[in-house]
């Protein structure tokens, strides 16, 4: 997810990392995720 070219517009807008670990760690706001998961379709496949 994090580290494939396709979503790499959306992770940067959210300002999510590269690393997975990093993203889904306690220092960013879930909002960012979720709204990240949103923008690029993800949020529904869940």
């Amino acid at each position: 997810m994090s580290e494939c070219n396709t979503y790499r517009d959306a992770r940067e807008h959210n300002q999510l990392p590269e690393d997975i670990f990093e993203s889904l760690g306690l220092n960013l706001p879930v909002s960012n995720i979720i709204a990240f998961l949103q923008q690029t379709g993800l949020f529904k496949l869940i």
